[in-house]
């Protein structure tokens, strides 16, 4: 199921020829507020995994920007799932919220996905609660991956924060569009599809 939700606009700007967002890096984001159909418990990410999609066109690839995550906006400490640009390239993660170090999280992440001018698809599929089943892919193409952290089973606050252009204080500088959530892990066939589907979008 695709996971259709709404939200609030923060800051953010829209830009009509991309039907996209602008963020600028420093406080802009989309806030979604009612977000228990976005958060699997661990046994329903082993049963049907998840998946997320962003199309994403950057204004810079340094440091750490949040594309994603289904609870951890505002926290003080990391929740839930997501995703994040660091250093060009692109992480996947699992918290379980218990603290801020490796040991209460679990991911894969990748090198020299982004590139600044350019519109890059990217999409993050669970195929189970497990990292080295995490599987990321750009514009309909699997990439190699390492995994990293220790992190229990997946937790949740109570907030029912999640964002897209955001994680817990980390902001996007540059455009996003055609987020798309699954509660199930696509198939690499369906991830090629659905970039094939949108790549003209996105003069590609």
């Amino acid at each position: 199921t695709n996971l259709s939700q709404s939200g609030s606009i923060i800051q953010a700007v829209f830009d009509s020829t991309f039907i996209a967002w602008d963020f600028d890096g420093v406080d802009d984001r989309i806030q979604i507020s009612n977000t228990t159909n976005l958060r699997p418990t661990e046994t329903e990410l082993n049963s049907n995994g998840y998946t997320y999609s962003v199309w994403l066109n950057l204004d810079s690839v340094s440091g750490h920007q949040g594309i994603f995550n289904n609870d951890s906006y505002g926290q003080t400490t990391y929740y839930g799932l997501g995703g994040s640009m660091y250093n060009d390239g692109f992480y996947m993660y699992k918290f379980d919220g218990g603290g801020t170090g490796a040991g209460d999280r679990s991911g894969a992440n990748t090198s020299g996905i982004f590139s600044t001018g350019t519109w890059t698809c990217i999409t993050a599929v669970y195929v189970n609660a497990t990292n080295t089943n995490f599987k990321i892919y750009k514009d309909g193409i699997s990439q190699s991956t390492s995994t990293s952290g220790t992190g229990g089973s997946v937790g949740y606050s109570s907030a029912l924060n999640a964002s897209i252009g955001a994680d817990r204080s980390n902001y996007v500088n540059g455009k996003i569009a055609n987020v798309q959530i699954y509660n199930r892990a696509l198939s690499a066939e369906e991830v090629l599809h659905n970039y094939n589907a949108l790549k003209e979008r996105f003069g590609l």
